[in-house]
């Protein structure tokens, strides 16, 4: 609006100036009392202009200084256990740690931190080997990243603080929250579609990973690579989920012990109070782990989002907004 009007008068000086110099000049010498007025608003007119003009670099200089200065705290990086890490930091208040899922970057969760903000101070990073921060240095089981979050939060210096944990940040969360001692208390937790409970196979499935082994262990002989090289790296290349083929080695270790982590036992442990968002169709983390969860925490709920899957956050954003900020008290 105000670069609006600046340009209005700027114009309206302009052709008030060419109505002054068609009649001699910037002097009033000659000119009629009605042009005389003209050019008497024309002057008072230039000075206005020039003066907002003046303000308006003023104010275009303090909104470049302010994007700067979120563009620097939404691109915040530290260094943990000598490894490069990203992060923000958004909104004043009880701090939020949200804890991502497998292979996603923290910009995912940029709604979750929407929910929030107006209250809240919430804190997303990228884990190692995730998103923007550096890979570990060997491959780390889910209680190593949890040693890992605990350092990391060193700095922030916290008393009091709840988490948010999508999918494999799920696990970290469940982990987290049934040890015994903290250096800080634990005052809410989301688990939104959460991995942690040990799927029971088939005996399909069963037979299925038995021939794989026994595959793995041929391709290894020395024999097998010389007569079969190719043909033994494009089937290693199909196998395993999604996730798995498009991880890194050392992302793959860390892949492999999570997955074959049970977390069951820890559910009772986990007594803060807990409300559990489950997408109706998931097929990575079933509802029925979420009902599970739900039977086996002391103090949780489960909010089932229908005819979502494993982002049901961002399928059903309205309704997960809505969650979100009737559990942490938003208006």
């Amino acid at each position: 609006m105000l670069r609006q009007r600046v340009n209005a008068c700027s114009c309206k000086a302009k052709t008030l100036w060419r109505i002054c110099a068609r009649e001699g000049g910037k002097s009033f010498h000659g000119l009629s009392k009605n042009k005389e007025t003209q050019v008497n608003l024309l002057l008072t007119n230039k000075k206005r202009c020039a003066k907002m003009k003046k303000e308006w670099r003023k104010i275009d200089r303090g909104v470049v200084r302010l994007e700067e200065r979120i563009s620097e705290g939404r691109n915040m990086e530290t260094i943990v256990d000598g490894l490069h890490i990203k992060y923000e930091v958004e909104g004043q208040g009880e701090p939020v740690v949200v804890l991502q899922g497998w292979g996603t970057k923290l910009e995912v969760y940029q709604c979750v931190a929407d929910c929030l903000s107006s209250r809240y101070q919430v804190i997303r990073l990228d884990l190692p080997g995730f998103g923007g921060s550096e890979e570990p240095g060997e491959g780390w089981a889910v209680e190593n990243y949890v040693e890992f979050l605990l350092h990391f939060l060193e700095s922030f210096g916290l008393s009091r603080v709840s988490f948010v944990g999508h999918s494999y940040g799920g696990r970290m969360v469940i982990r987290l929250a049934s040890r015994e001692t903290l250096p800080f208390t634990i005052t809410k937790l989301v688990l939104i579609d959460s991995a942690g409970i040990l799927p029971v196979k088939t005996a399909a499935q069963k037979r299925k990973i038995r021939r794989y082994k026994r595959l793995k262990k041929a391709a290894e002989w020395k024999i097998s690579k010389f007569l079969f090289g190719t043909m033994i790296e494009e089937w290693k290349s199909r196998q395993g989920s999604a996730d798995y083929r498009a991880a890194t080695p050392r992302m793959r270790e860390c892949l492999v012990k999570a997955v074959n982590e049970d977390l069951t036992p820890l559910l009772p442990k986990v007594r803060q109070e807990t409300l559990l968002i489950w997408g109706e169709k998931d097929t990575a983390t079933p509802l029925s782990d979420g009902k599970t969860m739900e039977q086996m925490m002391p103090a949780a709920g489960l909010v089932v989002l229908q005819g979502a899957g494993h982002f049901s956050f961002l399928e059903q954003p309205y309704v997960f907004a809505r969650v979100m900020k009737s559990f942490y008290g938003i208006e």
